[in-house]
């Protein structure tokens, strides 16, 4: 309730501005997450995965006095959503925090970062009359499942199913008074197959090469059946 409410005390210039696939990679990219990511973009954008974006903005120009004294290149880092799914046909949104490295992070912290992404829309949906938002297709979903995806390994470690049971009630009871029941919210943690335990690529070149293609590729089918095989994480997935 205080995260939702201290949105009103900034200057917001746009939010949830558009869906979009930024297929740019750097040819030397070895990020694991950063070339899974642009691997969707890229494979959604050649219709290969239907309905995929990336790279979201959520409150782009948020702006306020820390924000200020933080250098240009920095404004903005990290309000962008990794992926996103919607397709505007059963009006349901996924928004996804995707996680690759399992050592620096937990399913907790990626947790809070996605929570952020829905808190922002929720405040984008009730003040859509003031913000240049209203006609964007997004606007439209009727339900919005926040998502923390990653490979098995990452939520090996870390069993927090009672958390995320627990933070997705009170989510869901506090969209619904808030928006008088016009849009529900959920929050589920999804891990890959047991069996996707690397990315397919060396880097951001291998990306590009094996996923803007004009017949699908092994890797970019791997990719795919990824995605479309994520299971709820903490159980045990099938090879």
């Amino acid at each position: 309730e205080l995260l939702f409410y201290q949105l009103d005390k900034v200057l917001i210039y746009s939010e949830f501005r558009l869906l979009r696939q930024d297929c740019y990679i750097c040819d030397l990219n070895r990020s694991s997450e950063k070339m899974l990511e642009k691997a969707v973009a890229i494979l959604a954008k050649q219709g290969y995965m239907e309905g995929w974006y990336n790279q979201c903005p959520t409150a782009s120009g948020l702006t306020d006095a820390s924000e200020s004294r933080r250098s240009s290149r920095a404004k903005g880092k990290g309000r962008n959503i990794d992926l996103v799914r919607f397709t505007g046909s059963n009006n349901r949104a996924r928004f996804v925090e995707l996680k690759w490295d399992t050592r620096n992070e937990d399913p907790m912290s990626a947790m809070w970062q996605i929570i952020k992404y829905g808190i922002a829309y929720i405040f984008c949906r009730i003040q859509r009359s003031r913000l240049p938002v209203s006609s964007r297709p997004l606007m439209q979903a009727r339900h919005v499942a926040l998502e923390v995806l990653g490979p098995w390994q990452f939520f090996r470690e870390y069993d927090e199913r009672e958390h995320f049971g627990f933070v997705s009630d009170c989510l869901s009871e506090f969209v619904r008074v808030k928006t008088n029941g016009a849009l529900s919210m959920s929050l589920t943690a999804r891990s890959f197959p047991k069996d996707f335990d690397e990315v397919p690529f060396s880097d951001g070149l291998e990306v590009k090469e094996k996923c803007s293609t004009n017949e699908l590729t092994k890797e970019g089918r791997i990719v795919r059946d990824a995605f479309e095989g994520a299971v709820p994480a903490w159980q045990e997935p099938t090879a």
